[in-house]
């Protein structure tokens, strides 16, 4: 048992030496100064590679972690084993719980644009209707204007026309 927890410890440095030496490299590369890499871009650009690399180194060694100790979990006392397990699926059930939370933020999301598409929608109408009631506005004062204009009619004006159609009227004038 002492004998392949070593070998498996031994196996795991091995990898993670490699792998370091791999990301040295990488960063040892990206130090060396080139002739047409005084820009500001180029900087940025390879400060984005030096995160994403540090970022992969950590991931990696997370992962070598967990293959150690995933490695190692059945050379362990059984006694550890349940609170592993337990550990497991409460990790499963929050990963369900973040999954059925995002789709609700989704479906909230979703609802919300639907909303503002109909604010915008009745928003339109109401401003047709106002420009449509400020017209007729508009023309019922001037209507006033011109009756208050004409005067008063001769008696005559409201007997001639009584018997007469409404189109001729309308014609008339």
């Amino acid at each position: 048992m002492e004998g392949r927890k070593n070998a498996v410890e031994i196996e795991l440095k091995e990898r993670l030496q490699r792998r370091r030496e791999e990301f040295r490299l990488k960063l040892e590369a990206l130090e060396e100064p080139e002739d047409d890499s005084s820009s500001g871009n180029d900087l940025e650009a390879r400060t984005r590679e030096l995160k994403v690399l540090n970022s992969s180194i950590d991931s990696m060694g997370k992962k070598l972690q967990c293959e150690f100790i995933h490695d190692l979990l059945p050379l362990c006392e059984f006694e550890y084993l349940p609170s592993w397990t337990a550990t497991e699926k409460e990790g499963e059930e929050l990963t369900a719980q973040v999954q059925e939370l995002r789709s609700a933020l989704e479906k909230i999301h979703s609802q919300q644009t639907e909303d503002s598409r109909s604010i915008s929608k009745q928003q339109k109408t109401t401003e047709r209707y106002l420009a449509k009631r400020q017209m007729l506005t508009s023309r019922k004062d001037e209507c006033n204007r011109n009756i208050r204009d004409l005067g008063v009619l001769p008696e005559e004006a409201f007997e001639k026309y009584v018997n007469e159609k409404l189109e001729r009227v309308g014609s008339l004038f």
